[in-house]
């Protein structure tokens, strides 16, 4: 066939960009580039705002949760140990009764530094032992709450006067508490005494040399009188222990023991309670500590026992018992 032309049809494929008109220009790069960034950082900022509310939330849960559990359980473990109701040197006991003949004669036989065989004797006729511990001294340079202290004590006579011996126990908190729980005092309460009913005193008297008690509390002040600071060496250093010093025991922490000698009256039975002040998140709470359902109690001996059996220097120079109901 000359002369005729032949013509075939072609197709061409224009990807985006590529066609008439779409070029890709400088400023077309520019915004491409920053519509990237904005897209990229819009990404990391929404995670990074989802990862924190998530945290936040999740913390805040954890809160509520903490609160609920703790509100199912008390704040507070305490376990009270004591008084140690043995005697290396001195020691005293008391009786609603004097001994017959034949138990004074089995006293006699006994050495008087042999206390726990004359422990032995005693107990089971209703010997009660008497406390060790000393009134914490006050020295002449005190604070003014402990002069006031001193002056309170001394204006007194016999059971209304000077506070007797007193015994030490020993308080140990625990918590298993998530959020925190602070003691903030311990005090006495619910506080009773009554003339002793002894009227044997067999022994030697005690010379307050008892363990030295980290705070001191007297059942001769009105319940509630905050808690005397006692040092090492058993002087009384502040009026008030729990205005410089706190105990924490919320967030599983675990404190150490705290000693607590409670004294007497004197010639008076007294029993109290303690009173412990604590704080948590929701609010100031009071609680009482007591012996096991019972109250605590000390004793102190009569005024004038009509038996007051002694382990005393005899003429002969040598250690010996003798009844010193009317002066030895």
């Amino acid at each position: 066939m000359a002369g005729r032309d032949i013509r075939e049809e072609s197709h061409h494929y224009h990807a985006p960009g590529s066609g008439p008109g779409r070029r890709l220009t400088p400023r077309r790069a520019v915004l491409a580039t920053a519509l990237a960034l904005v897209v990229i950082a819009a990404g990391i900022v929404s995670d990074r705002w989802y990862s924190d509310f998530t945290a936040a939330d999740s913390a805040a849960a954890k809160r509520r949760g903490n609160a609920v559990a703790d509100s199912r359980s008390t704040p507070f473990q305490v376990v009270v140990d004591g008084p140690d109701l043995s005697r290396s040197d001195a020691w005293a006991f008391i009786l609603d009764h004097t001994l017959t003949p034949q138990e004074t004669t089995a006293l006699e036989r006994l050495n008087g530094s042999d206390f726990q065989d004359i422990a032995t004797l005693l107990r089971p006729l209703g010997a009660r032992l008497l406390p060790e511990g000393g009134v914490p001294q006050i020295g002449a340079n005190a604070d003014p709450g402990l002069q006031a202290i001193e002056k309170r004590y001394e204006s007194g006579d016999l059971g209304e006067g000077y506070p007797s011996h007193g015994d030490t126990y020993r308080l140990h908190f625990t918590s298993d508490h998530a959020t925190p729980v602070t003691i903030e005092s311990i005090t006495t309460t619910d506080v009773s005494c009554r003339p002793t009913h002894a009227i044997a005193y067999l022994g030697e008297r005690p010379q307050g040399e008892g363990p030295v008690p980290t705070i001191y509390l007297s059942l001769r002040d009105p319940a509630g009188t905050p808690a005397i600071e006692v040092d090492d060496a058993g002087n009384a250093v502040n009026s008030d222990y729990f205005a410089h010093n706190k105990i924490d025991v919320g967030q599983y922490t675990t404190p150490g023991d705290l000693n607590i000698e409670v004294g007497g009256v004197r010639h008076e039975l007294c029993s109290w309670d303690f009173k412990v002040d604590y704080l948590t998140p929701s609010g100031k709470f009071s609680t009482v500590v007591d012996d096991n359902g019972r109250p605590f109690s000390v004793e102190d001996g009569p005024y004038r026992p009509v038996q007051d059996v002694q382990y005393v220097p005899q003429n002969s120079g040598k250690m010996g018992w003798a009844d010193c109901a009317h002066g030895c």
